[in-house]
């Protein structure tokens, strides 16, 4: 079994600014629920990430952004394994949070950003690095060591890519 962690801004919802962030909800970029759901039903594990800035991560509204998207993949036949806060950017420690929760080695795990944080994250640990040029992933593809790091579109043409084994 496989898990791929998924950062939920710019990835899986619309990159909003830390002003808003805690108070408005993005919305899901195109065909990233679906894209969970796949993975799921292909056998992968999926947790989501999400380090707000501390000025904008009210626990309550980040929980319950968290319950609606559960509701909106359920109906699709996709579930988030685990939902991990970080305090302001992804840290390797949250990737291995992860690993460790579901008793997965790091080998065996994706992470999917828009953001050289996170791709930092899953390098730092032995995870593989997978970054999309959603949200702000057109500028960190730009910016960024990309060594090793896979590129794509988005989630939805990153997990197909998974789940075809490519």
């Amino acid at each position: 079994m496989k898990m791929v962690i998924v950062a939920r801004d710019g990835v899986i919802l619309e990159r909003l600014g830390s002003a808003v962030r805690g108070t408005v909800e993005g919305r899901p970029l195109n065909g990233s629920l679906e894209a969970i759901a796949k993975l799921c039903q292909a056998g992968f594990r999926v947790v989501a990430t999400t380090a707000p800035p501390a000025e904008a991560a009210d626990p309550d509204t980040q929980i319950a952004s968290f319950e609606r998207l559960q509701k909106r993949l359920a109906t699709m036949g996709g579930r988030l394994e685990a939902v991990l806060f970080g305090n302001g950017r992804p840290t390797a420690d949250l990737v291995k949070d992860a690993a460790r929760r579901l008793q997965m080695g790091l080998d065996d795990v994706w992470y999917v950003s828009d953001h050289s944080d996170g791709l930092d994250s899953a390098r730092q640990v032995g995870a593989h690095p997978i970054l999309v040029r959603s949200g702000l992933g057109t500028a960190t593809a730009a910016s960024a060591d990309l060594q090793g790091v896979r590129v794509f579109d988005d989630l939805a043409s990153a997990a197909a890519a998974l789940i075809s084994g490519a």
